[in-house]
């Protein structure tokens, strides 16, 4: 189940990228 182990990493990888880039816009936007 190597593919199910490298799917469920990139799927939190774009998850904790999206918070990230969510905040970014949230301070840019109350700056």
């Amino acid at each position: 189940m190597i593919y199910s182990a490298e799917v469920t990493f990139v799927i939190l990888g774009a998850y904790r990228a999206g918070y990230l880039y969510e905040q970014l816009i949230f301070k840019m936007i109350w700056q």
